[in-house]
C-alpha cells in the first residue's frame, strides 16, 4: 500500500511516539509498521535508525530489541514492514543499521532472534526483495560490509550441534534470488563482502555452513543457480567461487559444499547448470584450475564430477562445460587444469569419463590424451597405453628411462606431424622444448654413449 508523506512535524511526532512505546516496553506489530512509515519519509530513515539504536542501547538493551524482532516475525505484514525499514535505514546509515543487529546478538538468544527475523522477512516476495535490498545496501560501504560479514558469521555459527541459524539465512537469501532484482542484490552483497580482509575465506566458510543441513543445502544450490541467471551474474558467481578457492581450506570447503548440493537429483541439476554457465566465460576455467590446485582438492573435484555423472542430464551438461572450458578459458588456466589432471590420476580418470577433449593452442600445448590428438585409428590397447602416457608426459622426471616406461612409440600410432604440433616426442612421449628437442631422449642417449665408470671399493 502507498505510504502517505508526512510533514516534518508529523514525522517527529510519529518517531517520538514509537520511541516512547519501545522504551516503555509496549512492543507490538503496530510499532514495526509505524517504523516502516517513518523510514519512507524524507529524512525519516535517519530518524528510524536513531530509534533502533536507542532501543538496543537503552533500558532492556538487546532484550528489548529481540522483543521488537519477535513482534516483526509474528505477522507477515509486520515482517514485510521490518524488511522495508532495514532496507531504508541502511541507505542512510549502513554501519549503524548492521551494528544494531550485531549488538542484539550479544544477548543470549540474540543470534537466533536475528536469524528468525531474516527468515520471516523473506516469507513473501515483497519482503524477500526488501531483504535482498537491505543486504546489498548495507554492504555497499566498507564499515557496513565488515559488520555484515561479522553478523553472518555470528548468526550462522553452529551452537551445540544446532545449525538452524545457517539454514534460516540460506533459505532467506535463496528466496530473495527468486526474482531478477533480488538475485542481483544478493550477488552484489556477497561481492561486497568478498572485498573485506579475509572475505574470500569467510565466503567459503559461509557456503560450507549453509550446506550443513538438508534444507540449507537445497537453498544454497538454488541461490547459486539463480545468482548466475545472466552474464553479469555468472561472472560474479565465478569470481566468488574462484576467490573463495584460492586457499587450500577455502577450496576444500567450496568443493564439500558443491558435493553436498549434488547429493540430490535437483542438486545435481543446480551444480551442473552452474558449471555450464560458468564455462561460457573465462571464469569457468579459472575456477576449475584454482579449486584443483592442491592434490586432495583435485581428488575432491574428481569425486564431484563422478557424482554429477550419476545423472545423464547432469553428465551431459558437465561434458558440454568441459568442452567450453577448453575453447573459452585462457590458455594458462586450461593448461593448469590439464597439468593437474595429468599429475592426479583420480582427476584424470574423472575427466576422461566425461569425455573431455582438450584443445591445444600453438603457444600452450596440452598433455597428450586419448581424445586430444587427431591421427590414425587406434586399438583399445593403444588407447590404454596412451592414457598412461598422458600422465607421464607431465609428471615423469627427466632422468627416467623412456624405453622402459613407455611400451610403444607414439609415432607408431599417431602421425608424426600431429605429435610435433602438440610438442610431444614421437619416440618417448616426453614434452618437446620450444626448439623441438626432446631433452629426455638426449639425456638417455648421452648416458648410453658415456664410457662405463669404475668405482673402487674398500675405501670410504
Amino acid at each position: 500500500p502507498r505510504i502517505p508523506t508526512l510533514a516534518p512535524q508529523q514525522l517527529e511526532q510519529l518517531v517520538g511516539q514509537i520511541h516512547a512505546n519501545l522504551q516503555g516496553g509496549y512492543v507490538t506489530p503496530n510499532e514495526v509498521n509505524a517504523l516502516a512509515v517513518a523510514s519512507q519519509q524524507p529524512q525519516g530513515a535517519a530518524r528510524a535508525a536513531d530509534v533502533l539504536e536507542a532501543t538496543v542501547t537503552g533500558p532492556g538493551g538487546p532484550t528489548r530489541m529481540m522483543t521488537l524482532m519477535a513482534a516483526a516475525a509474528s505477522q507477515p505484514e509486520a515482517a514485510r514492514a521490518m524488511a522495508l525499514t532495514l532496507a531504508n535505514v541502511a541507505e542512510a546509515a549502513p554501519a549503524r543499521t548492521v551494528g544494531t543487529l550485531l549488538l542484539t546478538t550479544d544477548a543470549p538468544g540474540g543470534s537466533e532472534a536475528v536469524s528468525r527475523l531474516f527468515s520471516a522477512m523473506s516469507g513473501d516476495p515483497e519482503g524477500a526483495l526488501q531483504t535482498a535490498r537491505f543486504f546489498e545496501t548495507a554492504t555497499r560501504h566498507t564499515d557496513g560490509a565488515r559488520g555484515m560479514g561479522e553478523l553472518l558469521d555470528t548468526i550462522t555459527a553452529p551452537r551445540d550441534g544446532d545449525r538452524s541459524g545457517s539454514q534460516r539465512v540460506a533459505r532467506s537469501l535463496a528466496e530473495a534470488t527468486g526474482w531478477t532484482s533480488g538475485a542481483r542484490d544478493v550477488t552484489q552483497g556477497f561481492t561486497h563482502l568478498l572485498d573485506n580482509d579475509g572475505g574470500s575465506r569467510a565466503f567459503a566458510r559461509l557456503m560450507h555452513r549453509f550446506t550443513g543441513t538438508a534444507d540449507g543445502t537445497q537453498a544454497t544450490g538454488q541461490m547459486l543457480r539463480r545468482m548466475s541467471y545472466d552474464r553479469e551474474g555468472t561472472q560474479a558467481v565465478g569470481q566468488l567461487l574462484t576467490r573463495a578457492s584460492v586457499s587450500r581450506d577455502g577450496a576444500r570447503q567450496v568443493l564439500e559444499s558443491l558435493h553436498r548440493i549434488a547429493g540430490s537429483e535437483n542438486g545435481k541439476r543446480d551444480v551442473s547448470v552452474i558449471m555450464e554457465r560458468l564455462s561460457a566465460q573465462p571464469s569457468g576455467a579459472r575456477f576449475l584450475a584454482t579449486v584443483s590446485s592442491h592434490e586432495k582438492n583435485a581428488e575432491a573435484l574428481a569425486h564431484l564430477f563422478d557424482r554429477l555423472g550419476e545423472n545423464a542430464d547432469s553428465k551431459a551438461r558437465v561434458g558440454r562445460a568441459l568442452d567450453n572450458v577448453a575453447h573459452v578459458g585462457s590458455a594458462r588456466d586450461v593448461e593448469r587444469l590439464a597439468s593437474r589432471a595429468g599429475s592426479n590420476e583420480v582427476l584424470g580418470v574423472a575427466l576422461h569419463r566425461l569425455g573431455w577433449k582438450r584443445e591445444r593452442g600453438d603457444s600452450a600445448p596440452l598433455p597428450l590424451t586419448p581424445e586430444g590428438l587427431e591421427g590414425r585409428s587406434r586399438t583399445p590397447e593403444h588407447a590404454a597405453s596412451l592414457e598412461m602416457l598422458s600422465t607421464s608426459a607431465t609428471t615423469t622426471r627427466l632422468d627416467t628411462e623412456p624405453r622402459s616406461l613407455v611400451g610403444f612409440r607414439p609415432a607408431d600410432v599417431y602421425a608424426e606431424d600431429t605429435l610435433r604440433k602438440a610438442r610431444i616426442c614421437p619416440d618417448c612421449g616426453f614434452r618437446l622444448s620450444t626448439g623441438g628437442t626432446c631433452l629426455r631422449c638426449v639425456a638417455f642417449e648421452q648416458r648410453e654413449a658415456a664410457p662405463p665408470q669404475i668405482h673402487s671399493i674398500g675405501r670410504s
